[in-house]
């Protein structure tokens, strides 16, 4: 006898200090976990000019091998080779042989890159009477791919062509003219950069002689690692033969994004009367805008300008008939066009009234009169009818007249059960009648829910957690509320709400052995009460109830039954 005592407590504090173990070592993988959390620093842009300039090389230097940059980036370049003129198109400039000479800023090439996404201007003054191809400006990848590589190129036959390479995937447009005829021409390009298809654009002498809307794959600033004027950027090839000043970047990251107009002037007026509104647009970089206005009756002003940007544009318009309008406009820079302005609404002559709202009680009995209130708004202020569609084939025809904004009140019996649907319209005292209200739902009688359906386990033991459904219908399909008594003197009281048929899951758990009954009803949200369902359930004493945590225990830990057994003496 003791020494099976003896064994059964050292069974006991094995268990005790196992569990102990497990507890401790969950906790501190937990806390493990915690302190391992990685953390991240939020990326960094490299900043920009306020005026978007991106790189300016005058090249008034007129000696020394440095051509400085006049953004405020110092993306100073390097001359190798060529050499300076006094007589360029603004003070001094840079002459290339065409055979070595060059500019390297191959140490800002990913500052001067730009991506797909962007939208930039190049713009250049040149000279040349050479018919060799030679490269204005280059930018690449550092390898032998050149993969991407962008080029301002003066062909041999005398036209320019800008392009953009990826790989196999590449996008480019050529002028039409030829300038290789010694004198000075002006080249500004401009770059439309979307995630899609962008659009590049030619200016020559201020006129367009170039376009082109095309696929060229995905590309990033950060891939361009070598940039060159005056040849190609990754190897000494495709020299330029002539004279460039005045190079100019000018880059707006992820693109121009244009604001849409703002709209003022008068809000209600006469038909066949003109009236004055004012459009003003603020762009973000200060570019000229255009205007697009929709009037709301049809008509339009489709592209009308330039104009500054915040100028304060005035536009007249007439409507020719009474209703209600909704003024929208847009703009649009060089760039792209901005989204449509927020409606500015008019009204034109007599406007009908708001359509009512309507108030009153939404539940009630079969012949009880109940009381409801109409109201609607007229814009110029007229006195107000109201027309009443009661929903039970019954109607209110047009009574009043009411001041605008003033409380109609009615009254009405309804003599069946039924649900109801209170609809209404106002018309003011020129016969302008307003839209149909929204319907006032109202349900006439009430049903008690069904008596709620209990299933779940009719026996069982003591100690362990039995889960139950309860399930009622209610006629008019309205939420319900439960109340469950579970037998042992403990009530869960008005639990909700559930939808009408919805299977609801309950758990309990008997402490002592014993007959029990489960008794539930519900209400439904007018309070109507159903009768009671009921289920009886039996708790017979158990054994394995009472060694429940020990068989879990074992469950759990497979490998110390043999130990426990031998202990044990089993």
């Amino acid at each position: 006898m003791q020494k099976s005592l003896i064994r059964r407590n050292l069974v006991c504090g094995i268990i005790l200090l196992l569990i102990g173990m497990s507890v401790t070592s969950s906790i501190s993988g937990y806390i493990g976990k915690m302190s391992d959390q990685p953390t991240e620093e939020a990326p960094t842009n490299f900043p920009l000019n306020n005026d978007y300039v991106l790189a300016y090389w005058k090249f008034d230097e007129g000696s020394g091998d440095t051509a400085y940059d006049s953004s405020g980036h110092e993306y100073d370049g390097t001359i190798y080779g060529a050499t300076w003129r006094a007589n360029g198109h603004s003070g001094h400039a840079l002459d290339y042989d065409g055979v070595s000479d060059y500019v390297s800023v191959d140490a800002y090439a990913q500052n001067l890159g730009f991506n797909k996404t962007d939208d930039v201007i190049f713009s250049v003054w040149f000279l040349s009477e050479s018919t060799d191809d030679g490269l204005i400006y280059c930018m690449s990848d550092s390898g032998g791919t050149s993969s991407p590589e962008h080029r301002i190129n003066l062909c041999s036959n005398g036209s320019l062509l800008f392009r953009v390479w990826v790989d196999y995937c590449g996008i480019s447009v050529c002028t039409d003219g030829t300038y290789n005829d010694g004198e000075w021409h002006y080249l500004e390009i401009f770059f439309h950069g979307t995630t899609c298809k962008p659009t590049i654009e030619l200016y020559v002498d201020n006129e367009l002689d170039g376009s082109v809307t095309d696929w060229v794959c995905s590309f990033s600033a950060n891939e361009f690692k070598k940039a060159k004027i005056g040849r190609r950027a990754y190897d000494a090839t495709i020299h330029f033969d002539g004279v460039i000043d005045e190079y100019k970047i000018i880059k707006y990251p992820k693109g121009n994004k244009q604001n849409p107009p703002n709209i003022s002037g008068p809000t209600d007026g006469e038909p066949g009367v003109e009236y004055d509104y004012t459009f003003v647009t603020e762009d973000p970089e200060g570019d000229d805008i255009w205007l697009y206005i929709d009037w709301g009756d049809g008509t339009v002003e489709d592209w009308i300008g330039s104009y500054a940007s915040g100028e304060e544009v005035f536009v007249s318009h007439e409507w020719s008939e009474d209703g209600l309008y909704e003024i929208t406009a847009k703009s649009k820079d060089i760039w792209d066009d901005s989204f449509w302005s927020d409606p500015y609404p008019v009204r034109i002559g007599n406007q009908a009234p708001d359509a009512p709202e309507i108030t009153g009680p939404q539940f009630g009995d079969v012949g009880v009169e109940y009381e409801y209130t109409f109201v609607a708004n007229d814009f110029e202020e007229n006195d107000i009818y109201y027309y009443v569609d009661w929903g039970d084939g019954t109607f209110d025809n047009w009574f009043g007249p009411y001041p605008s904004g003033e409380e109609a009140t009615v009254t009405h019996v309804w003599y069946s059960e039924d649900k109801y649907e209170i609809t209404a319209k106002a018309k003011d005292a020129y016969g302008a009648e307003s839209d149909w209200s929204d319907p006032f739902p109202v349900r006439i009688g009430n049903q008690a829910p069904d008596a709620p359906d209990i299933d779940g386990p009719t026996s069982g033991s003591p100690g362990v957690k039995y889960e139950y459904k309860f399930t009622t219908t209610d006629p008019e399909g309205d939420n319900v509320y439960y109340w469950i008594e579970w037998g042992d003197g403990n009530i869960e009281e008005w639990i909700g709400p559930y939808n009408s048929d919805e299977e609801v899951t309950r758990s309990h758990t008997w402490s002592k052995r014993g007959i029990y009954t489960i008794r539930a009803k519900v209400n439904d949200t007018l309070g109507e009460e159903s009768d009671w369902g009921t289920l009886k359930v039996t708790m017979p004493k158990n054994q394995q109830t009472q060694n429940w945590w020990f068989l879990q225990f074992l469950q759990n830990h497979p490998r110390m039954f043999p130990i426990l057994r031998h202990l044990m003496g089993l």
